[in-house]
């Protein structure tokens, strides 16, 4: 390790490490940036002086810091993988090393696990990579060895399918408060009692989902029935503030 952190010798201290005007300027006009920005001022000018309090407007914020955080990680990646490109006097395994430890976390599970596999990979060839510097002292092992449990391979599928689990949960989420005529049923979305396939179910069109809303919701609603949206986790007075709710706010008419 103590070779390892020898690289940073060959690293330029002036490389880029912030966006560049130009660069701050592409985050802030990407299309997907640009349209969730769009969709949180209708919500500013819809609830003047309570936006903020409404979750509808804070996922939609979130969603804005996150596709800005992806693309500003993107293009700082590439930058550093430049500067290491030009640098022609380090060894090609340290900088392999080099490129796969700096690398900049991935944006899914899948890719950082390969982001990780990579940097281990890199690791483990640099060992027999010869450094200069002074010899290594050795040093007195311990007689009682501790041997930490390796992580079982099994649940890596798990892990992996909890977490496209969680993100499918967070774009169908955003969708709902950010299509004008959305095909994922908002009712269902915020039931946690049902499983995920159906809390995520896309109609094939806005015409489906309004089918879908009159006969399994609608059709089923009594006089004195205390209603609510989870996913806004707001009451709802009766029947008909259900369903203005679900069309100003859901893009769901019925």
């Amino acid at each position: 390790m103590r070779a390892a952190c020898r690289m940073t010798r060959w690293i330029d201290p002036d490389r880029p490490q912030e966006l560049t005007p130009e660069e701050s300027l592409s985050v802030n006009q990407d299309p997907v940036v640009c349209r969730l920005i769009s969709e949180r001022e209708k919500w500013k000018r819809r609830f003047q002086g309570t936006a903020t309090q409404q979750p509808g407007y804070r996922i939609i914020g979130q969603a804005i810091f996150n596709t800005r955080q992806r693309l500003r990680a993107a293009l700082l990646n590439q930058d550093v993988k430049s500067t290491l490109d030009q640098n022609d006097e380090m060894p090609p395994l340290q900088k392999r090393l080099a490129e796969t430890v700096m690398t900049l976390p991935g944006t899914t599970i899948e890719e950082e696990f390969r982001r990780r596999n990579a940097a281990i990979d890199a690791v483990a060839a640099y060992c027999h990579f010869q450094e200069g510097g002074a010899a290594a002292i050795p040093r007195k092992r311990s007689s009682t060895r501790r041997t930490s449990p390796m992580p079982s391979k099994e649940t890596s599928p798990q892990l992996v399918a909890a977490q496209a689990e969680k993100q499918a949960l967070s774009d169908a989420m955003l969708l709902v408060f950010t299509e004008k005529r959305t095909t994922t049923c908002f009712l269902c979305l915020g039931e946690q009692s049902l499983p995920f396939e159906k809390r995520t179910y896309k109609f094939a069109s806005p015409g489906d989902l309004t089918k879908h809303f009159k006969r399994k919701h609608l059709a089923h609603i009594k006089e004195g029935d205390r209603l609510q949206c989870k996913v806004c986790r707001m009451g709802l007075q009766h029947k008909q503030h259900l369903q203005n709710h679900a069309e100003s706010i859901h893009g769901t008419v019925s």
